[in-house]
Order: C-alpha cells, then sequence, then structure tokens
C-alpha cells in the first residue's frame, strides 16, 4: 500500500527536484538547442526546462489520507508522524533541498507543520534511511522501493501473487485532486528568512496546501 497510495507523490517530487537539477545545468548551456531535456514536457505541456528555469515553489493540495500516505513512505508506524489518526486539516509537509555552497553537495529536509503550532519540526533523521541526514543521492536509494516499474497502470495490472496465471483486467487512471497545481511563482523570502544558516534561496517546489519543495543554497561556517 504505501508504494500504491504514496510512491507516486513521492516519485513526482523527487522527479520534479531532478528535472529542476538537470535543468539548471541545461540553462547554463551557451547553444540554445541545447537548453531543454529531450521528450520531456510540463505540466502545462511547454519545454521543462522552460518551464522550471523561474520556478520557486511547487505545490500540491491533499488530503489528510495523503498525508498519511506519504508517512508510510518515510517509513513511519504511525499514520500522522508520531500520532494514531489522521493528520489534521490544514497540516502541511515541506520537503527542501539543499546545497552546500562550499562543496555543491545536495541533501534533503523534510519538515513537519502542525496545525496551530508556531514552528516546524524537522522529522528528517525520524526517516528510514536517513537517519544520520540525507543526501539528495540517498534519499532517491532508500525511496527506490516505493517507486511503481514500468507505471502505474502497468504495475495495477500485474497478479499479487506470482504464480497466480489470473491477470487484471486493464484499467485507466484517473486524475484527482491529488495531483500537482499549476505552478505559481512566490517570493523566496517568508519562510526563508525563518532559516538563518541559508543563505539565499535558489528554487523552491512545494505543495501549495500539504508538500513543499525547496532548493536552497547554504554556506557552512
Amino acid at each position: 500500500m504505501p508504494k500504491i497510495r504514496g510512491g507516486t507523490l513521492l516519485w513526482s517530487m523527487i522527479g520534479n527536484m531532478l528535472n529542476k537539477i538537470a535543468c539548471e545545468k541545461k540553462l547554463n548551456s551557451v547553444r540554445e538547442k541545447d537548453r531543454e531535456i529531450p521528450g520531456l514536457k510540463s505540466p502545462l505541456g511547454t519545454p521543462i526546462c522552460k518551464w522550471m528555469k523561474r520556478m520557486k515553489y511547487l505545490a500540491y493540495s491533499a488530503h489528510d489520507t495523503t498525508i498519511a500516505s506519504l508517512f508510510s513512505t518515510f517509513g513511519f508506524r504511525k499514520t500522522n508522524y508520531d500520532l494514531d489518526g489522521y493528520p489534521q486539516y490544514t497540516s502541511c509537509v515541506t520537503v527542501e533541498l539543499w546545497r552546500d555552497k562550499n562543496v555543491g553537495q545536495l541533501s534533503i529536509n523534510v519538515l513537519y507543520w502542525k496545525p496551530n503550532e508556531e514552528s516546524f519540526v524537522d522529522i528528517t533523521k525520524d526517516i528510514k534511511g536517513c537517519e544520520y541526514g540525507c543526501t539528495l543521492n540517498q534519499f532517491v536509494k532508500r525511496s527506490e522501493v516505493y517507486r511503481m516499474n514500468p507505471n502505474p497502470e502497468k504495475y495495477c495490472q500485474m497478479p499479487l501473487f506470482p504464480n497466480s496465471t489470473t491477470v487484471s483486467p486493464p484499467i485507466t487512471i484517473i486524475p484527482t485532486s491529488d495531483a500537482p497545481a499549476s505552478p505559481t511563482a512566490v517570493p523566496a523570502s517568508s519562510r526563508a528568512s525563518a532559516r538563518p544558516t541559508a543563505e539565499n534561496v535558489l528554487f523552491i517546489f512545494s505543495p501549495l496546501v500539504f508538500f513543499g519543495f525547496l532548493l536552497i543554497e547554504k554556506k557552512l561556517c
């Protein structure tokens, strides 16, 4: 169930982060025709790197069950991080992508914003596989088990038991409200100001209501 319910969202986030990094390199290309990734389009149908160029914040509007499903891919034993029951209304999970300005290493921070609380809870080290911090490569590797290969449609047609000869009929995946919202340019100021270790914010991927992505550049002391 974590793979089916939470894996799609998790890998949507990871895919966007990897595309943002790839596009950043492409956009530095001298030749205009080399500034795109062949075959990749944005949700709007435009070239992916042109869409990513000014992207600062990508939002996903979701339900409490969606957050619980995401938590299951983090390896949490409870549905609401450290509590039983579903996450409360207006809860928010922010996945931040940081870059060390000195060595260029990319790392992941995951924050949980509970309703009616003034600050966030850093839940990164509670994620299975990230107990001692999490580079982007580590995060991708530990998340591989939740990736549906080759795609959701074919995965859902696979038999539950390997020796079974029964094959499920083809299904149609219908988009839901959990699909990524249209990107909106958001100034990288409000939440970045609460993070004194961040020298500046380069990119922000984040969900409008419940989930977020940040690519932040920092300089270590």
